[in-house]
């Protein structure tokens, strides 16, 4: 098993070959990316995350700012069924902060 400084320090050296299964274990975040869906409706928000997170490294995050009252239920939703992991649903300034982790299926 890895220590955690020597996966701290191939992650900062941005090693490429580092196996991504000790950082997933340990639930490190390689990366997150905020996406703003502020104003979109069901089932936009989701059709949006879906798209930009096949773009991501399994363990990446994505951080969805939201308007639509739905929207954090419907990412719970498609994290079950998509083999996702729903993060967090939180309140700020009027809209919802909805994280999500790229799983591995």
């Amino acid at each position: 098993m890895w220590e955690r400084a020597n996966l701290f320090n191939l992650l900062q050296s941005r090693v490429r070959s580092a196996p991504l299964l000790p950082a997933i274990e340990w639930g490190c975040v390689l990366a997150r990316t905020v996406i703003d869906l502020k104003g979109l409706n069901c089932p936009l928000p989701v059709l949006r995350a879906n798209k930009a997170i096949k773009a991501m490294a399994i363990g990446d995050e994505i951080e969805a700012l939201v308007t639509d009252r739905a929207a954090p239920n419907d990412f719970r939703e498609f994290c079950e069924s998509a083999g996702h992991v729903f993060v967090s649903a939180d309140e700020a300034d009027g809209h919802a902060v909805v994280v999500i982790r790229k799983g591995g299926r």
